[in-house]
């Protein structure tokens, strides 16, 4: 049985993992975007790559070099600059509602980064494979009770589109996303694949581009700030 891989004292450990890296990440993340908007939503969550270098320093004991810090930060400038054109674009009602949503989107944030700096523990003794299915078990598990009153409505309405929607996401965002942020937690600082996080946005955009979407200037500085932001911390 898979429960027999990992001892009874890593429940707790595995637990967290759950909760961080399925549950309330995504609570917190789609309340949060619901409560702000996409743009700045996307910033924030941006935030967890500086989490999880504070974590990484404190905890992992991971050497933070001014290289490094620059970097990070350098990069995490880029994806605002590459935000600011589309957040210029709407109306910003900085009202209760708008700060509930931004804290959210922080927590979210620090979920990951959280999640990032578990894992990155158990990866020292645990293949990536095994502490990620336990992350997923725990963390559907978690999150069915608040879901629970609406997955029957919801099974019965999405259409074919919509589950392959799902295939999709479960595949390429789950599956492979996840094993593929561990396997490079497992290979190098944390610090250091965490600030490939920032390219996210970048891509975004990029693929918005085929579809349709004009490129900015903006867009043009904040993606040459993310990739020297990312060069110079791998240097």
């Amino acid at each position: 049985m898979l429960l027999s891989l990992l001892p009874k004292k890593e429940l707790p450990w595995l637990i967290i993992l759950g909760l961080t890296g399925v549950t309330l990440l995504y609570l917190f993340q789609f309340l949060g975007i619901h409560f702000t908007n996409a743009p700045a939503a996307s910033v924030l969550i941006n935030t967890n790559v500086i989490f999880i270098a504070i974590l990484s320093n404190l905890f992992l004991h991971e050497t933070l070099a001014r290289k490094r810090i620059g970097g990070i930060i350098l990069s995490f400038i880029g994806v605002f600059v590459i935000m600011f054109s589309d957040i210029s674009k709407q109306t910003l009602t900085f009202d209760n509602l708008f700060f509930i949503g931004s804290i959210l989107m922080l927590l979210s944030a620090f979920c990951w980064a959280l999640y990032s700096f578990v894992g990155k523990r158990l990866l020292k003794t645990y293949d990536e494979f095994v502490i990620t299915t336990y992350a997923f078990g725990f963390g559907t598990l978690f999150y069915i009770p608040f879901v629970v009153l609406h997955l029957g409505s919801v099974l019965q309405q999405t259409s074919l589109n919509g589950w392959l929607a799902v295939l999709y996401l479960a595949l390429t965002c789950s599956l492979f996303g996840y094993l593929g942020w561990y396997y490079a937690l497992k290979h190098i600082d944390a610090s250091k694949a965490a600030v490939f996080l920032n390219l996210i946005p970048l891509f975004t955009i990029l693929i918005s581009f085929f579809l349709g979407t004009s490129l900015t200037w903006f867009f043009l500085l904040g993606a040459i700030l993310i990739l020297y932001g990312v060069y110079i911390t791998q240097r």
